[in-house]
């Protein structure tokens, strides 16, 4: 094996079932989701541009949660 050789596992595919139950105002909300999803054409993207002014107002995901 090439010293640079790294080897890299992808997920192809996956099955997600979800239940989550929020308190919203004093009422309890339960949430069910059931995702499946396939993932293709792996590493065939050369390049993702993302425009400057959206990164220089991009946030971290925490920045917004539990902000009233």
């Amino acid at each position: 094996m090439h010293s640079n050789y790294k080897k890299i596992f992808f997920t192809k595919d996956f099955d997600m079932d979800m239940i989550m139950t929020m308190d919203e105002q004093g009422k309890k909300v339960t949430v069910t989701q059931r995702i499946k999803g396939i993932v293709t054409k792996i590493n065939e993207i050369d390049e993702i541009k993302v425009l400057k002014e959206i990164m220089d107002s991009a946030q971290e995901m925490d920045q917004g949660i539990n902000q009233q």
